[in-house]
């Protein structure tokens, strides 16, 4: 019973962000509402009537945005606890502020870690920043390549100034 509570408490939410967004005022909603379902509120909706209305909106427009899931949207770094990764997050974020990367977020830096680790370590890299933690040789080699990185681009950068 506890899902479909859910899924209507969804709907509900998804019909009212429809309506904002199509721009219906509220006597225009209500008797969408009257004319596909009998009724004039959401309030007493059964979820198949709930679902009748969203299919309505769909047809007039209403566009669903997909939810914000950690691949779209940009992490940022925890707070910073004494690791060799919180010494990479620093100097990834310094790099970042000066213009060196483009993607100062936490996923870049895993990913930059990732193909690192994965040049270090046989073709096997880590698929989370934590789990260099877990070996820190490898994990003192990745933060040398970042440091290295930066001395290059600070050298590069002094050459032309």
């Amino acid at each position: 019973m506890k899902p479909q509570k859910n899924n209507r408490k969804s709907a509900l939410a998804q019909i009212h962000i429809a309506k904002k967004q199509l721009g219906l005022d509220d006597d225009t909603y209500r008797d969408m509402l009257q004319q596909i379902t009998g009724t004039r509120s959401c309030g007493g909706m059964h979820i198949g009537d709930l679902y009748k209305v969203l299919t309505h909106l769909k047809k007039c427009g209403f566009k669903r945005k997909p939810p914000a899931n950690r691949q779209t949207k940009k992490q940022y770094s925890p707070k910073a606890s004494g690791k060799v990764i919180d010494v990479m997050r620093a100097i990834w974020i310094e790099m970042y502020q000066q213009g060196i990367i483009k993607d100062g977020s936490e996923q870049a830096l895993t990913h930059w870690a990732k193909h690192q680790s994965s040049k270090l370590n046989g073709g096997v890299g880590i698929d989370e920043l934590e789990w260099l933690e877990h070996d820190k040789q490898l994990a003192s080699k990745v933060l040398e390549r970042l440091k290295q990185w930066q001395r290059r681009v600070y050298r590069e950068r002094s050459q032309y100034v």
